[in-house]
């Protein structure tokens, strides 16, 4: 088991009233499986990615990846944790646009520690970007962008790639070609896949589907 969540709880305060977000969410990950987690728009699929990718924090419950207490550790804790176990990609590119493709790519990878030039390159040829490199991002497609975004996230071999609807921007033709690309390099890594998707036809493609409802998993 890679990833585990026991009885999460997050809940937010509006002017008028507090929005029980999750509400007792429990669920594993096993390393290098692929993962499509499903709801209703609001029912806080987005809100526990970003708990399991220590992006933020619950109100109760526990988080552990690849061993390590992820909700138990601080926020030097948690940065660390992003930069070396996971991998995160959104709907928003979420490029840098003062770096060109390759210094995008290379961008997490340095944060952790792990660039590997060789490795860069290699991800740069099955990203289909060659020739791309010296480009930014204002330069590319949608389509090409979401690659970058995708090579950022793995150019580290993280253990776990966070995926918060990733082909949410792409038609569907490009959205097949990414999906493909992803699981293929994921593969290639050997990391396990989460991912947040509102499409059946997207779900289809993982190995195993979850739904998020009333605040906990169906």
């Amino acid at each position: 088991m890679l990833l585990r969540a026991i009885d999460l709880h997050k809940s937010y305060r509006t002017d008028d009233a507090v929005l029980n977000v999750l509400q007792g969410v429990d669920l594993t990950v096993d390393a290098g499986e692929t993962v499509a987690l499903t709801g209703e728009s609001g029912s806080g699929k987005s809100t526990l990615l970003h708990i399991l990718g220590a992006l933020d924090t619950p109100d109760s419950g526990a988080v552990t990846l690849d061993g390590l207490d992820v909700t138990g550790t601080n926020d030097r804790g948690r940065a660390d944790i992003r930069c070396r176990l996971t991998g995160m990609v959104f709907q928003q590119y979420n490029l840098v646009p003062s770096l060109n493709v390759m210094d995008n790519l290379r961008l997490q990878a340095r944060l952790a520690g792990r660039d590997d030039p060789g490795w860069n390159n290699a991800l740069i040829a099955r990203l289909g970007l060659t020739g791309q490199e010296r480009k930014y991002p204002e330069q590319l497609s949608g389509g090409q962008q979401q690659r970058v975004a995708i090579g950022r996230a793995l150019a580290p071999r993280p253990r776990l790639l966070l995926a918060d609807e990733p082909t949410g921007n792409l038609d569907a033709e490009t959205s097949d070609a990414v999906m493909s690309l992803m699981l293929a390099l994921v593969d290639e890594v050997g990391a396990a896949f989460l991912m947040v998707t509102h499409s059946s036809r997207m779900a289809a493609m993982l190995g195993r589907r979850l739904q998020l409802s009333a605040g906990r998993i169906a």
